[in-house]
């Protein structure tokens, strides 16, 4: 992703609490945090959830709209790219890499 000129229309995502969550049988990936990278995800805190990826029917790489316009991940783990974020207590389960850590990642504890 090229990172483009900041706009009145650029959106902006910052101050997200995802907690107690449980995510089953996800055929992509277990979780996709993309941000822009002219304007990442900020402050964006994860706690106490377990995401799940499916043993069987898995989408096509090629196949899943949420991967378009990036590229290919090295795995099905939490895919994050452009995003500022802590995560606390957080199970991902199905896969060898539990976080596809990506371009732009600021991962605090």
């Amino acid at each position: 992703m090229e990172k483009k000129a900041i706009t009145s229309t650029t959106p902006s995502i910052e101050q997200v609490v995802i907690e107690n969550c449980i995510s089953e049988d996800s055929t992509s990936s277990a979780a996709f945090i993309v941000g822009l990278p002219e304007a990442p995800i900020k402050d964006l805190v994860i706690r106490n959830c377990t995401f799940t990826v499916a043993k069987t029917g898995l989408t096509p790489v090629e196949e899943s709209e949420m991967y378009e316009g990036l590229p290919e991940p090295v795995g099905r783990g939490i895919r994050l790219r452009n995003v500022e974020l802590s995560m606390h207590d957080v199970q991902v389960e199905g896969v060898e890499t539990a976080l596809v850590v990506e371009d732009g990642v600021q991962l605090q504890s």
